[in-house]
């Protein structure tokens, strides 16, 4: 019944939304018009004619291969039956992850409303996204940790534990030529497994310790099998084993460590405090998914059952290394869909507080640990951002370069021009645009990025920068700045407030109640 309802509402929104391709006269393209879709088209086009030249190809293979097999059946098309079978899967391994402890009805509710509860997440199952094939594979990676972990002490043939050491290799090594971030993500699950099966190896008891060493050998060669798949592809295409894609990304955007406090703070608590976008951050859109999220990462001080620990840490892992990611900002999270990134989480998340919330299984221990969970997510909506300004000497403009001297180097964050135009999109502005401090050259993206609301043009810089003189030369979508425009250089922190306080506070606004008056960076 529930695979039913899955397949009715892709179906609807299949035939309704504008951006599938055909749905729109103006627009016959849809989808394959955006950027990432149109790279996945391209891809699949070439694999259908064995064309493996490096410019036909952009991101990692294996997505756009299973697409180039039914392009014969529809060209415009080909990626329908592969996101419908594998929100299919996603759905079956979820259901059967949670089954055992939620009974068949909860389980089957609790992932149809990760799934498609939101209608912007639902929506990430119908797009042609890779991480759509990234989610099945990390589903899979959780079902085989736990069907081996509840398996290892029994007396079943090495070749059961064979089979499933081969299949989770496989899925875990099938994310590097699907989502190469999310191979990250499936490390605590590759951990865990790997811990359990050297456990078994060394062991005393003779059977145990055969099913180990034959699970080590199986596991490894599961592995094996896409990494040389993606070896041989990218020697075929680019002459070199790693391929071309890595370096594109690190060379053009990159990821920063340093970036996560910010990034997660606008992703997802409040994302008009730095990038001046309100109701784009989780917990204005999703709240529900948000705090099943936080919960199911606080609630792996739990023993068991084992894979809701470890999909506890993957979310972590998973949530920081996409914060990382310099161009993951607030106004692509729902503007742009980059909230597909995630959404593998979000039916987990919600099934392993649904388990730890059962009422036949909450104890003292569970409400003291839910307790301090709720704190947490309590705390997490509490944090805020302090702006203190930073004392301006003189700030120029000539036509569209503008030029700003600060007392004394200041460790500075944000740029304000106030009273000068530009559209509200931050990749628009940030083309063509170039910044120095005190004579060094910045990058676009890497160091910094553009963006504005109808009062000001925002630089955010990646990290503070210590700053003497300042000069930005604006690209074409900005207006020239008029006189009466002003600017204000300022330095952020971190503070608690109010819970959910945070999503009413506007930056853009002098005096607002976070932002300090001139007096240096602290």
């Amino acid at each position: 019944m529930a695979l039913v309802v899955l397949f009715c509402l892709y179906q609807y929104r299949y035939l309704t939304y504008p951006s599938v391709p055909g749905n729109n006269a103006q627009y016959p393209l849809g989808w394959w018009g955006w950027i990432d879709q149109g790279l996945y088209w391209k891809s699949a086009k070439a694999f259908a004619v064995l064309d493996l030249r490096p410019a036909s190809h952009f991101y990692p293979p294996l997505y756009p291969l299973f697409g180039a097999l039914f392009l014969p059946i529809s060209e415009m098309h080909p990626f329908y039956l592969v996101n419908l079978a594998l929100m299919a899967g996603f759905f079956l391994l979820v259901f059967r992850l949670f089954r055992p402890h939620l009974g068949p009805a909860a389980a089957a509710l609790f992932t149809l409303a990760g799934m498609v509860g939101y209608p912007i997440i639902g929506l990430q199952w119908v797009v042609p996204w890779t991480s759509t094939l990234g989610a099945f594979l990390l589903a899979a990676a959780l079902v085989l940790l736990d069907r081996f972990d509840r398996l290892r002490h029994s007396s079943l043939p090495a070749s059961t534990f064979a089979t499933n050491a081969i299949l989770f290799g496989i899925v875990v090594g099938a994310q590097i030529p699907v989502r190469t971030a999310d191979f990250a993500t499936t490390a605590p699950a590759a951990i865990a497994y790997a811990s359990l099966v050297v456990a078994m190896a060394v062991g005393n008891e003779p059977d145990a310790r055969r099913n180990g060493i034959v699970s080590i050998g199986a596991g490894a060669a599961g592995f094996a099998l896409p990494v040389l798949f993606f070896a041989t592809f990218n020697y075929l295409s680019a002459g070199t084993l790693a391929g071309t894609y890595f370096q594109a990304v690190a060379g053009g955007i990159g990821f920063d460590i340093f970036q996560v406090p910010e990034r997660l703070f606008s992703l997802l608590v409040a994302s008009q405090v730095y990038f001046l976008e309100f109701n784009a951050d989780w917990i204005s859109v999703i709240p529900i998914l948000f705090i099943a999220v936080v919960l199911a990462i606080v609630l792996i001080v739990f023993p068991e059952p084992l894979f809701m620990r470890v999909a506890g840490l993957m979310m972590a892992v998973h949530l920081i290394v996409y914060a990382s990611y310099r161009d993951s900002v607030p106004t692509g999270m729902f503007r742009y869909f980059n909230v597909h990134y995630y959404k593998w989480m979000f039916p987990i998340a919600l099934g392993i507080v649904a388990y730890r919330l059962k009422p036949s299984a909450f104890g003292r221990r569970e409400a003291i640990t839910v307790a301090t969970g709720a704190l947490i997510v309590l705390l997490v909506a509490s944090v805020t951002a302090q702006r203190r300004d930073v004392p301006i000497l003189a700030s120029t403009s000539e036509d569209r370069t503008v030029r700003l001297d600060v007392q004394q180097p200041n460790a500075i964050q944000i740029i304000d021009l106030v009273g000068v135009k530009a559209p509200p999109e931050s990749n628009a502005i940030t083309v063509e645009t170039s910044a120095t401090i005190d004579g060094r050259q910045l990058f676009p993206v890497r160091d910094y990025r553009f963006v504005a609301n109808e009062k000001l043009v925002r630089l955010i810089l990646a990290s503070p920068q210590n700053a003497g003189s300042v000069e930005i030369h604006l690209s074409k979508y900005v207006e020239p700045p008029k006189p009466g425009w002003t600017a204000r250089a300022s330095s952020m922190s971190f503070r608690l407030g109010l819970p959910f306080a945070q999503q009413r506070l506007d930056t853009s606004v002098p005096g607002s109640p976070f932002s300090l008056p001139p007096g240096g960076a602290h």
